[in-house]
């Protein structure tokens, strides 16, 4: 970690720390006012507790105050001071669940909102997902704390200034020994340090520890732990990571140790004992301080000592969390790259005109020079060896991302001058690696809400997905949960009906344009052609694109292309590339072949 991302300056510890609690006034506007308040009148509390009554009966025997008149005066005290303590407690109770829930809900919505618009190329830049990761584990707990801390920083400036004005009145040189602590600002701006990086440093053995432990109760890799070596290997992963954190201890443990009792010492072994000596000097020895002031002095001492400690205990806090929130501003204020124009998408002929894209960080071009046009009613099937660049242009036509070079159009439009949102919606999408989620079965096939929808659309939806007589045996037909993630009663489905449950989804959303990334590699070649064959029928007005390993699926396509090192090498219908004699033809007969000798074998 460079010097310039363990420090901090002055300046952007108050930004952070402000621009938190402006976050926290947009999501919850009473929450902070409420929150201060109520540390504000518990400080008041202890203060008439701790120290007030202490004076109102040493001075009230001074003064030969009479006994019923003391015990009033006490009683009024004490029950102000509860009420002070019982109403923090009650509103705290009262608010805090409520308010609590608001700023989480916020603050996360809010990342994962600003998750969902960065480009795709951001979730494979090791660096940059690894600060999102981190921003979205601990974003809740960092917006608090830093709220908690600045709460306790006016606190402690409350405190200061009750206790300070106490002891004023009695001896202005007792102010001197509540600000000697500021001596100790060099040694809590290095312990402020070594918090830093040994949080940091944790967090990376603490994600490789609890993925380890993920993977020994996630039912997707519940086979692999019982069938292979993979238990040993993830309880070696577990060890390491531990062992990690052991020595991560070990590296700045005893530093902070050191820190951490020097500090303690400086004030309980030095600072407050001085105090205490000089007190008793000025009461028995030059005798211009009274017994009464003594008291009040020795128990009040301590108290604004600790006031002020905790006052630049909450700003070394304020840097340490400054310092973590980093990542989550790093996160928030990203620039996205990918952003949309003014214009509305109408649905027309889709081109690629010799385009060519390159991964962020790589000379090594994925898709070199490819030309590509896709009608309205026109079924396009993408084939070739893996690496050959399919899905990558599958992500340009959808605007995932952007091309090096060349353009992609859309009705004579580049793309990057229409409406991001509007443009996208005009896909319909299925990936090889769907899987669903822990919702009903209806609101996986809608993707989105379920007011006002007809049963009917859905069902229809799954029907020409072919998966429809599945569900009927589910126990609650399409309103039957998914996955056991929540409900004990919800269904598994296999790969196969997973891939058809998306499928149905596509049919269901009835955009323009299809796009099939290998969404029947769980079902068997027969089924795969009825599908495709289905979804040619079912979707004549539509743009169909779809990428198949298995050549038999493409014979349904109106036009085949076959890439390889990211070039368009053939291109026409089966027929025609059939009889070109090359590439195509040669992948197509040897699948043949293997089917035919799958078949005489069985």
């Amino acid at each position: 970690m460079s010097k310039k991302e363990k420090d901090i300056s002055f300046k952007n510890v108050i930004g952070n720390n402000l621009n938190i609690i402006k976050m926290i006034f947009k999501f919850s506007p009473m929450a902070f006012p409420t929150y201060l308040f109520i540390s504000l009148i518990r400080v008041c509390g202890f203060f008439i507790s701790g120290t007030y009554i202490l004076n109102y009966v040493v001075s009230a025997y001074e003064m030969n105050q009479k006994f019923d008149e003391l015990v009033l005066g006490i009683i009024a005290l004490v029950l102000l001071a509860r009420l002070f303590s019982f109403f923090g407690t009650f509103m705290n109770s009262l608010c805090d669940p409520h308010f609590s829930a608001k700023i989480e809900r916020g603050v996360k919505r809010a990342l994962y909102e600003k998750s969902r618009d960065v480009e795709l190329s951001c979730y494979e830049n090791p660096k940059f997902y690894d600060k999102y990761v981190k921003a979205a584990e601990t974003i809740y707990d960092d917006v608090m704390a830093i709220m908690y801390n600045i709460i306790s920083f006016f606190s402690s400036l409350l405190s200061l200034a009750l206790y300070g004005t106490f002891l004023f009145t009695i001896d202005p040189a007792f102010i001197i020994f509540a600000f000697i602590p500021l001596l100790t600002t060099f040694v809590r701006r290095i312990a402020s340090n070594l918090s830093y990086n040994h949080g940091v440093e944790d967090k990376i053995m603490n994600r490789r520890r609890h993925y380890a432990q993920r993977v020994f109760y996630m039912s997707e890799f519940a086979k692999e732990v019982r069938l292979t070596d993979a238990k040993n290997f993830m309880l070696k992963y577990y060890d390491e990571a531990c062992e990690g954190r052991i020595d991560i201890i070990r590296k700045y443990g005893m530093k902070e140790l050191a820190c951490s009792t020097f500090l303690d010492s400086f004030v309980d072994a030095i600072l407050n004992p001085a105090a205490l000596i000089y007190a008793a000097y000025r009461t028995f020895v030059t005798g211009d301080m009274t017994i009464a002031e003594c008291v009040v002095i020795i128990n009040s001492v301590g108290s604004i000592t600790n006031a002020l400690t905790g006052f630049l205990r909450q700003f070394q806090t304020a840097r340490t969390q400054a310092m973590h929130i980093n990542d989550y501003n790093i996160f928030m204020s990203y620039d996205i790259k990918i952003k949309g124009g003014d214009k509305s998408p109408v649905p027309a002929a889709l081109e690629l005109k010799n385009v060519s894209f390159s991964y962020d960080g790589s000379d090594k071009k994925v898709l070199d020079n490819v030309s590509i046009t896709v009608r309205p009613g026109e079924k396009i099937a993408l084939v070739g060896h893996n690496g050959a660049g399919k899905s990558t242009l599958v992500k340009l036509f959808m605007r995932l991302y952007d091309p090096t070079e060349g353009t992609v159009t859309l009705n004579g439009e580049d793309i990057r001058s229409l409406k991001l949102k509007e443009y996208r919606d005009m896909f319909a999408t299925v990936f090889q690696d769907c899987k669903p989620v822990a919702l009903s079965v209806k609101e996986n096939v809608i993707m989105g809400s379920s007011d006002g929808v007809s049963d009917e659309r859905v069902i229809e939806a799954l029907k020409n997905a072919d998966v429809y007589e599945k569900i009927c045996t589910l126990p609650d037909g399409i309103n039957t949960p998914l996955t056991k993630e929540f409900y004990e009663h919800g269904a598994v489905l296999s790969g196969g009906e997973s891939q058809k449950l998306s499928l149905a989804h596509a049919f269901y959303e009835d955009a323009p344009f299809i796009i099939l990334d290998e969404p029947t590699s769980a079902m068997d070649p027969i089924a795969e052609y009825k599908m495709y064959e289905r979804m040619a029928r079912l979707s004549e007005s539509k743009g169909v694109i779809f990428i198949s390993h298995r050549l038999s699926s493409a014979v349904v396509a109106d036009r085949i292309y076959m890439l390889e090192n990211g070039r368009v090498i053939e291109s026409g219908t089966h027929k025609e590339l059939m009889e070109q004699n090359g590439k195509y033809a040669d992948m197509f007969r040897k699948q043949a072949e293997n089917y035919t000798e799958g078949g005489n074998n069985k």
